[in-house]
């Protein structure tokens, strides 16, 4: 790492937490064009720096309207169980793009397996036997 890199990606994720935090409250106000403009400055931003979004963070921002995910708000959240998985359905309430997750157990350890068109899927740590 080259000297100043550090102090570069630091002020670059607290950019993108502020911007994050912006968009989030201009879509509780309903502001859904400024939501989408600070979601994209946020992912902007951290592509240029080559910054990992956090994965709870980017898992908040509609693939489909780039409006940010809150529950009740922007995003209705269904959850389902089916013996041995978990299914986690969010629709934009903005577009109506439906995101889904599904998530297999293993004993207390839950891992994410992909679904279809629009599901993301979560790494999990090294298998134990």
């Amino acid at each position: 790492m080259r000297r100043g890199e550090g102090a570069v990606l630091d002020l670059a994720r607290q950019r993108v937490s502020m911007l994050f935090r912006l968009a989030a409250e201009a879509a509780e106000r309903g502001e859904y064009e400024w939501s989408r403009r600070y979601a994209a400055l946020a992912l902007r931003l951290a592509e240029a720096v080559r910054l990992r979004m956090p994965r709870l963070m980017k898992r908040r921002i509609c693939k489909n309207c780039g409006v940010v995910l809150i529950p009740g708000v922007t995003a209705r959240v269904r959850t389902r169980n089916r013996g041995r998985h978990l299914r986690i359905s969010i629709t934009c309430l903005v577009c109506s793009y439906i995101h889904r997750l599904e998530f297999r157990r293993v004993g207390k350890r839950v891992e994410a397996e992909k679904m279809g068109t629009g599901a993301e899927e979560e790494e999990g740590g090294p298998e134990q036997s």
